[in-house]
């Protein structure tokens, strides 16, 4: 597996200028690059929302004002820091490292980053074992890698999985009318020559799913262009 670095620089500065003064530790994981790519992922699915009209807004844990990080799958959601998202009476909140039911049994899955309904945000506040599957929206997952074509087969797999409606092209009511992005691989390398064949081909074969490549490129242009989406570097 080809691994790629992330730009320091880039993430640290989209990250300040997107957290502002509700992040206060993030020098912190700035050696860790999983999690300051996982952090910017996080951050762009903000501003996704954000530039289709939502408000957001930070829920703190209930110990510290201090926006506290969730970087892995130990501990309740509930104690962590989140944003909440809304527009008009319309609520959502996105999440880091969420565990969401199964599709299909009773299987649990971590996500990178989930967007949830109100009622998921409820079973977060009941410090459920996880979220029910029709109560996550949509969700992303980062990888500091090249996207070869196993890469991509797993992450369809992972979205058969989770939210299997995705590869069938079948989106959810009022799905587009709330501006919600299609479950997303976001890489910090590029697609291989062969990956893009393959990414090429989704449309035809009805398959809605994001590719977003190069993902420290997409935010240093974010930078300059705050109108566009950061993870809207749509594929298919």
């Amino acid at each position: 597996m080809n691994k790629a670095e992330i730009n320091l620089d880039s993430a640290e500065k989209f990250i300040e200028r997107l957290a502002g003064s509700n992040f206060k530790e993030f020098k912190t994981i700035a050696t860790q690059q999983s999690k300051l790519l996982e952090f910017s992922a996080y951050l762009g699915v903000k501003a996704h929302y954000e530039n289709y009209g939502y408000e957001a807004m930070v829920i703190h844990n209930t110990k510290t004002k201090n926006f506290k990080i969730k970087t892995n799958t130990k501990g309740y959601s509930i104690n962590f820091s989140r944003y909440q998202l809304s527009k008009g009476d319309y609520i959502i909140e996105i999440h880091m490292n969420l565990s969401v039911r199964s599709a299909h049994d009773e299987g649990i899955y971590c996500v990178d980053v989930a967007v949830i309904n109100r009622k998921g945000i409820q079973e977060v506040i009941d410090k459920k074992e996880c979220v029910s599957n029709k109560n996550l929206i949509t969700f992303v997952e980062v990888k500091k890698l090249i996207i070869y074509p196993m890469l991509l087969a797993q992450f369809y797999g992972i979205v058969h999985e989770i939210k299997p409606s995705f590869c069938s092209g079948k989106l959810p009511h009022n799905y587009k009318k709330f501006y919600h992005f299609n479950p997303s691989l976001i890489a910090l390398g590029y697609l291989t020559s062969n990956s893009s064949q393959i990414v090429k081909a989704y449309k035809s074969r009805s398959i809605k799913i994001n590719i977003v490549d190069n993902f420290d490129i997409v935010i240093m242009n974010y930078r300059k262009n705050r109108n566009i989406s950061p993870i809207q570097n749509i594929k298919n």
